[in-house]
């Protein structure tokens, strides 16, 4: 009988030097701005975030971005917002403050520990690079450590995902037929994994998971090139 992958990923250890709690119950995912700034993505995130204990999850956002969302002469319509919004509406950023204040601690901030950045220079500098600021680069790198740390970042788009393939980062697109598979092959007898899947397609276009286990259970791609790539990670359309 086919593994059950997202069960193997809860069974992952964590790695790195960015900790989260430990809590056996709860599965840590990280919203992409994405869905936190876009106006018909905000309400449906709310509710989400205000569900997180009651659902088993603990939700993040990165450090980076919560620190921009509060800083002076923040506005939708700035470089940054506009990177995660591309042609979206935006939410007000005062609206966007209230939900994280609100939220106390269902919504945590996951931040990079200095001696884990300095390992991690090259592949920061080249995200800087392509980026052309240090904001967004800050963002994707957090976003990327969480990916490979902690395994789940829920996504509106997926222009996060391909900046860190564009720098470096190695990263294989599903398309629905292959995600149909692995549905129909690996979770059709377990009604809490499709429970799983359904939960992601209420409120997220895009979801992306780490693990080389996860990465070896998705034919056609080679187990080869997963365990040979450490942070090799999938990124796809739950709808």
């Amino acid at each position: 009988m086919a593994q059950n992958p997202f069960s193997v990923l809860r069974k992952l250890q964590y790695r790195g030097s960015s900790k989260l709690p430990v809590e056996p119950e709860f599965e840590h995912e990280l919203i992409d701005p994405s869905l936190f700034l876009a106006q018909k993505t905000f309400v449906k995130i709310t509710n989400k975030i205000g569900e997180g204990d009651r659902i088993g999850v603990s939700f993040y956002l990165p450090a980076t971005f919560r620190n921009w969302l509060f800083s002076n002469n923040v506005s939708i319509s700035s470089r940054e917002a506009l990177f995660f919004l591309g042609r979206a509406e935006g939410v007000a950023i005062d609206k966007a403050r209230i939900l994280v204040e609100e939220a106390g601690d269902n919504l945590k901030t996951y931040y990079v520990e200095i001696e884990q950045k300095m390992k991690d220079s090259e592949f920061k500098n080249q995200l800087r690079t392509n980026l052309g600021e240090n904001i967004l680069a800050n963002i994707l790198y957090e976003e990327w450590m969480f990916l490979v740390n902690h395994s789940w970042i829920v996504s509106r788009t997926r222009k996060s995902f391909r900046k860190l393939i564009e720098a470096g980062a190695v990263g294989v697109e599903v398309g629905e037929r292959l995600i149909n598979k692995l549905v129909n092959k690996t979770l059709k007898e377990n009604k809490e994994e499709l429970r799983r899947i359904d939960y992601f397609r209420a409120f997220a276009k895009w979801v992306a998971v780490s693990g080389t286990p996860m990465i070896a259970l998705v034919e056609p791609i080679s187990g080869a090139i997963a365990s040979s790539a450490a942070g090799v990670f999938l990124f796809f359309d739950p709808s």
